[in-house]
């Protein structure tokens, strides 16, 4: 069995973040996570809400392993994540001290069989949820210095909600400090993300910097336009997304937000992202590989541009709705 990222396999250690839709996503995830440890004798460790440990232990043990054996062993240990947090916070932020003093050992322990330690870790997630980001961003960095004493790997995860309406320059700064990203949200090729109705006049959806997302971006597009009963704009609809969205995950490196609005004369395409470079139209070099899709944008929009955010950038798009 291999958990894989969307660029390959986990490897020793890392320091993995996904972000998922839905519960089921993200136990079936962590679960193979732990589970492939587990299989090369290692160790686990979950701190997790109350909800996600029970189903981690269910899904492991329908997976054929015996928890309680597990347990005994010291192979496989799990705490509640608010619990785990008051023992090491201090005014709202964690103590780097306490920190280490509380998780340390553990890491130690579970590291005495001489198999892979991981950890799926779920405090940064109720962090960002009680809206202390600042202290968030400040655990994953503790994690990275830990795993500089106590080789370990991590999968941290959040809800792809963090990405609908909260800070993107917060949401990049998450995702920098891990080795990998992923998206958990499964196969938007083969499932409906949304509900669509045709007097709906908008829809948003965020984005993580991953290698598939540009399949993800212009199935979400395709669906919306063709729910509309928009066909006809589709073909021009999928190069602007996919160039805005090229340009977040290449360039900006960073979670993004695309949105789609229409009017009786107007679609609007948008993509905010946590950089603050605007794009800029280069001139055109035929010997250039790449670097042509502002000209590509210009040439089919009714018109384009860019807008300051305080979190970044807005680079938005206008087709005629014919």
């Amino acid at each position: 069995m291999s958990v894989l990222l969307e660029d390959g396999p986990v490897h020793e250690p890392e320091h993995v973040v996904g972000f998922y839709d839905g519960d089921d996503d993200l136990v079936g995830a962590v679960a193979a996570f732990l589970a492939e440890g587990l299989h090369r004798d290692g160790a686990s460790i979950v701190v997790a809400t109350a909800d996600h440990r029970v189903a981690l232990e269910r899904a492991l043990t329908g997976m054929g392993f015996a928890t309680d054996s597990l347990v005994s062993d010291g192979r496989y240990r799990s705490f509640d994540a608010g619990e785990t947090l008051a023992v090491f916070m201090r005014d709202d932020r964690p103590d780097p001290q306490a920190f280490g003093a509380a998780l340390g050992p553990l890491i130690v322990d579970a590291a005495r069989g001489g198999g892979p330690v991981r950890i799926f870790g779920e405090m940064v997630a109720l962090l960002w949820e009680e809206g202390n980001v600042a202290a968030a961003i400040d655990l994953e960095s503790l994690w990275n210095g830990l795993a500089d004493e106590h080789p370990f790997t991590l999968y941290c995860a959040y809800p792809t909600a963090i990405l609908q309406d909260g800070d993107l320059a917060a949401a990049k700064q998450v995702c920098d400090r891990h080795s990998g990203v992923v998206s958990l949200s499964g196969d938007l090729g083969t499932r409906t993300t949304f509900a669509v109705s045709d007097g709906q006049d908008g829809f948003a959806r965020g984005f993580v910097p991953t290698p598939t997302v540009l399949h993800a971006v212009r199935t979400f597009v395709a669906d919306v336009l063709r729910a509309w009963g928009a066909d006809e704009l589709v073909d021009d609809a999928l190069v602007v997304a996919n160039e805005l969205a090229t340009n977040a995950w290449l360039h900006a490196r960073s979670p993004f937000r695309l949105s789609i609005t229409r009017t009786s004369a107007v679609l609007e395409i948008a993509v905010r992202d946590a950089s603050a470079a605007w794009p800029e139209q280069r001139p055109r070099d035929p010997n250039r590989v790449g670097g042509r899709g502002i000209a590509l944008i210009d040439s089919i929009a009714r018109r384009w541009g860019t807008r300051d955010e305080p979190d970044g950038k807005t680079v938005w798009v206008e087709l005629v709705a014919t």
